[in-house]
């Protein structure tokens, strides 16, 4: 018997949308068997656990932070640039949305006005916590994975510093939290059954996505991005320009993170808390929703939601069966490791032979 491996050629689409269900389906299998081994929890009730999680109001409310930073990562991974900060780049947003809502305007600013700035701020404070990194690649060919990596551990570290430090506010008898936003900033959100839904994020989103895949599919900046991504040589033989493509995915990836950090704020805290809580990882669990995507913006959505499901089912979990944290970060990492292990098929087919 002998086992041969060739690199596939053409890549079916079916292909991918086989993977990437097999993925999903393996970890909620072996999730399944792990729990039950571990903890003696039933299979039906870990059944029931998934189903809620699909149609929890929660996971919608998961879904806009994940989903948000998750279109910003396809661009940079669709050109091999391997933006690991949304999680920093969410928190600059956060951050500098407080700031100016508490510190810059002032008490009657019209939130006509006021919202829509606050949210080009946040744009705008992700975008240039991503450019640093960018600039490191595009000017020194820094590896982005660390600069992206340290710059979390930073901007953590300032938010952090700001809330229980000069920020810690007033009337928040000595929690490490800001004063609250002036109500007029807050963005309206629907309530379904006691959860916050953003619906000016959720039509972000859509906009966001249907741009994205616009840019990749119908622009020469998005054929520069996937032409980079294929081969830099060949690239920038061709005439591509390597610092232009880094410099702007890394703006727009930055930026589209620092607006769910804004949403975060302004929309459901209505306040800056420990930097763990505004996140609670988002940043991180958003390279999975990018990976199962295929950087494919659209399908962006999708696996979004799976994996604000896959969140909701491990919360789930921890009310029925006593369950940590834990429970949510082995649907997480099962997925990712079983999704990049499975993507070997997507690149090479295997055969047997006798």
């Amino acid at each position: 018997m002998k086992l041969v491996v060739r690199r596939r050629f053409y890549k079916h689409t079916y292909l991918k949308i086989v993977l990437t269900v097999a993925a999903i389906g393996l970890t909620l299998l072996i999730s399944m068997v792990i729990l039950y081994l571990a903890s003696n929890i039933p299979p039906e009730d870990f059944i029931y656990a998934v189903y809620m999680g699909l149609i929890d109001p929660s996971t919608l409310r998961y879904l806009i932070p994940l989903t948000l930073c998750g279109l910003g990562l396809t661009l940079p991974y669709k050109a091999g640039i391997w933006n690991i900060g949304s999680e920093g780049q969410l928190l600059s947003g956060a951050i500098i949305a407080t700031y100016i809502a508490l510190y810059i305007y002032p008490t009657d600013i019209n939130p006509i006005i006021g919202i829509p700035l606050l949210l080009i701020a946040s744009f705008m404070a992700g975008a240039a916590t991503a450019l640093v990194a960018g600039f490191l690649k595009a000017r020194y060919n820094l590896n982005e994975i660390l600069s992206t990596l340290m710059l979390n551990y930073i901007i953590i570290g300032l938010g952090n510093y700001l809330v229980y430090g000069p920020w810690r506010g007033a009337t928040q008898y000595g929690y490490p939290r800001t004063d609250i936003i002036p109500s007029q900033l807050w963005i309206t959100n629907i309530e379904i059954l006691g959860i916050r839904i953003n619906m000016t994020l959720i039509i972000i989103i859509l906009a966001s996505a249907l741009a994205l895949n616009y840019i990749i599919k119908h622009t020469r900046f998005g054929y520069d991005i996937t032409v980079y991504g294929l081969n830099r040589d060949a690239a920038i033989y061709s005439g591509i320009s390597p610092e232009k493509v880094i410099i702007l995915t890394m703006l727009i990836s930055g930026g589209l993170a620092g607006l769910a950090g804004a949403g975060e704020v302004l929309a459901i805290h209505r306040q800056l808390i420990r930097v763990q809580d505004v996140s609670a990882g988002y940043g991180y669990m958003a390279i999975l929703v990018a990976w199962l995507s295929r950087m494919d913006p659209m399908a962006t959505i999708l696996s979004g939601y799976l994996v604000a499901a896959l969140i909701s089912t491990g919360y789930t979990l921890q009310i029925l069966a006593g369950l940590t944290i834990g429970a949510v970060n082995l649907f997480i990492g099962g997925l990712l490791v079983l999704a990049t292990a499975l993507d070997f098929l997507l690149e090479y087919e295997v055969e047997i032979r006798w």
